[in-house]
């Protein structure tokens, strides 16, 4: 395999493959932003070279960020999170890096220095793709701002919109316990 790096042609300083039944190749040496371009050839057993394939080019990119963050549900210890999932078939290893600041505005400025939710497991880290993710161990009655990145095969999405929302406090009178929708309630049912 031939490789070269934008602006220069694919060269000599390639990478062995010794396997012929290699259906893929991951290249270890790449940074993000760039543009690669590849060729293959086959060497045989007596080092004699094929014809050189067609190039191809690849451009590294990092995920991009989400843009539709969203709470979809308040409780009195956490939230769950909306929005557009990542397509698994672009982004197979996708997961979010979810972090928050309480009672202050989280910024791409202040993102890295604020707390970062710990999943319970690798496994809900792995999954965070998903819509309607939970996050929990907040205080109640309090105001967070939410914001993620995508992290995808090494790389990192800028980060998504800030939402903000306050858990609920549980000391406060729900739907059923108001008293003023129980008195609606019974004067329409009765």
């Amino acid at each position: 395999i031939l490789r070269g790096k934008f602006p220069l042609p694919p060269s000599g300083n390639g990478y062995d493959i010794v396997s012929p039944r290699a259906q893929y190749f991951i290249d270890p040496n790449i940074e993000k932003g760039e543009v690669y371009q590849y060729m293959i050839r086959a060497i045989d057993h007596a080092n004699n070279v094929g014809a050189t394939s067609e190039p191809i080019d690849v451009a590294i990119i990092p995920p991009p960020p989400i843009q539709d963050l969203k709470i979809i549900e308040r409780m009195n210890d956490g939230v769950s999170l909306g929005f557009t999932p990542l397509k698994r078939d672009k982004f197979p290893n996708a997961f979010l890096e979810i972090r928050y600041r309480e009672n202050e505005t989280i910024t791409k400025e202040n993102f890295e220095e604020s707390l970062r939710y710990k999943f319970p497991s690798t496994r809900d880290e792995e999954e965070s793709n998903t819509p309607g993710l939970k996050i929990d161990g907040f205080n109640e009655d309090t105001r967070y701002s939410i914001a993620v990145r995508v992290h995808s095969n090494g790389m990192i999405s800028d980060i998504s919109n800030v939402v903000e929302a306050k858990t609920l406090d549980e000391t406060a009178p729900g739907p059923l316990e108001d008293p003023t929708l129980l008195n609606t309630h019974r004067e329409t049912s009765q």
